[in-house]
């Protein structure tokens, strides 16, 4: 079975297209564990209407962050296999079935996907930080230094998570634990087709220069961690792509380029 952790604050306006997506699964197999991180609009309404499949539980906390509520999530799972997906963003139907088909014929411990940015009015872009192609990776510590660190287009061998959990009260705590469970994988999976639809919201631009010393408080996590402890390039890599990459892809893909420097000038200050 796969446990489908889907952490969920404030996307009432998302979240029925999100949760749908899952339920129509071509495998059924699974379970969703919605954790309602303190909404205060009718997100929680909307995820309690899915209760009538028994395949859906719901959680409910106050609001501590997304960090939390995906921790909320692992410590309740029942899955051999676990996915991250977020509230607003969405799955091709057959999302769950082709990656682990791709994890169980190459006896792989994760699998990962293309992903396709999608834009409020419909657009949608190749993301290309995501696009690998098909490949199996059995050097994991090459993997680690090219691959995205978003865990929402990969399906997960569960104990990879034993005594891992996100860092809570930060942004971006996937980009300081996603390098210490690919650390422990023997065999990543690698498939071209992009199946994960990741929404680019109106606010993303401006939510992304607002937070981000996040990215910066989830470099001292890593850091700290054994892997960042014995891996001094890796911190370097880290630094240059997701931290520098992440702010600027924003900037210019959004064509804010001069504002959005401006404000990270100005926030400095």
């Amino acid at each position: 079975m796969i446990s489908v952790i889907v952490p969920i604050y404030n996307v009432e306006k998302y979240l029925n297209r999100c949760l749908d997506s899952i339920k129509n699964q071509s495998y059924s197999d699974f379970e969703v564990l919605m954790i309602d991180d303190g909404s205060t609009d009718r997100s929680q309404d909307i995820a309690r209407s899915y209760l009538h499949d028994t395949r859906f539980k719901l959680y409910s906390q106050p609001n501590q962050g997304q960090g939390a509520a995906r921790n909320k999530g692992l410590d309740n799972i029942n899955g051999d296999y676990i996915c991250f997906i977020d509230s607003d963003d969405y799955i091709e139907v057959s999302f769950l079935e082709t990656l682990l088909n791709s994890i169980t014929h190459n006896c792989a411990d994760i699998a990962q996907c293309g992903v396709m940015r999608v834009w409020e009015d419909g657009r949608k872009v190749i993301v290309k930080a995501h696009e690998s192609g098909d490949a199996v990776y059995t050097d994991i510590d090459s993997y680690i230094r090219t691959a995205s660190f978003s865990i929402c287009n990969k399906i997960f061998k569960a104990g990879l998570f034993d005594n891992l959990r996100f860092p809570e009260g930060i942004k971006f705590e996937d980009f300081a634990l996603a390098p210490q469970v690919y650390s422990r994988a023997k065999k990543i999976a690698s498939i071209s087709p992009r199946l994960y639809n990741y929404l680019w919201r109106n606010d993303s631009t401006t939510t992304a220069v607002k937070i981000q010393p996040d990215i910066l408080k989830a470099q001292v996590v890593l850091e700290k961690s054994e892997i960042g402890r014995n891996n001094a390039e890796l911190m370097a890599i880290f630094f240059v792509r997701q931290v520098m990459g992440s702010m600027l892809w924003g900037m210019i893909q959004n064509n804010e380029y001069d504002d959005s420097v401006k404000a990270i000038m100005q926030d400095g200050k």
